[in-house]
């Protein structure tokens, strides 16, 4: 009888344990290890990328993005990850947004010397979704994503184009091997600009920092 019941409990267990996004035992160590983390974050206006992500879409001409903010959601182990363009270097007038969803694990025997920890965030797919009438003409002008019909609320999966240079300039999946410190209200990432592969920042960006919502 043990024997069977042990085998049942096995395929079970590895199926709760296969997708960490679903997972309510890794949702609850993951958020334990950094409860200051779990909220949303949103950096400053910015009139060019952070990193490599949709550099294309920020380089002049007719269709080109003038502002853009990036937006962090921590949420049990769950990472979302905003990219919000804007048709003004003010940040008005939004156009359009990228949405990458995925899962986070955070290391905490591997810190840095300024205090950063290390934090793997796994993203497995990506959205697009247009904001406004200005937002869907700027799209269609350079096919955004290889669409030329775009129209102001659609919402489009873009995974399986994701890496070309004007849709999300960034292969999904991928995992940021990054590092991260929070400082009260704010929160600060690594320096480096990698999107994916393995390499990790050595040091924290304090020029370029996250502000609690």
């Amino acid at each position: 009888m043990k024997t069977l019941a042990f085998a049942f409990i096995i395929p079970v267990l590895l199926t709760a344990c296969k997708d960490r996004r679903s997972n309510p035992v890794t949702q609850v160590q993951e958020a334990a290890k950094e409860t200051d983390l779990q909220r949303t974050w949103e950096s400053d206006c910015s009139t060019r990328p952070i990193d490599a992500v949709v550099t294309g879409l920020m380089s002049g001409g007719q269709a080109s993005i003038k502002g853009m903010r990036t937006q962090y959601k921590f949420t049990g182990a769950n990472v979302i990850r905003k990219t919000i363009l804007f048709n003004h270097a003010d940040c008005s007038g939004e156009a359009y947004v990228f949405e990458e969803s995925g899962d986070f694990k955070i290391h905490e025997d591997q810190k840095t010397t300024d205090g950063g920890k290390a934090i793997d965030m796994n993203f497995h797919s990506v959205k697009v979704t247009i904001s406004d009438d200005v937002g869907a003409t700027a799209a269609n002008a350079i096919s955004l994503c290889r669409r030329n019909n775009w129209a102001r609320g659609d919402s489009v999966d873009v995974t399986s184009v994701a890496e070309d240079a004007t849709c999300y300039n960034a292969q999904v999946p991928r995992t940021n091997y990054n590092i991260y410190r929070v400082d009260g209200n704010h929160l600060y990432l690594g320096s480096s600009g990698v999107v994916a592969g393995n390499q990790r920042p050595a040091t924290l960006n304090f020029a370029y920092k996250y502000h609690a919502k």
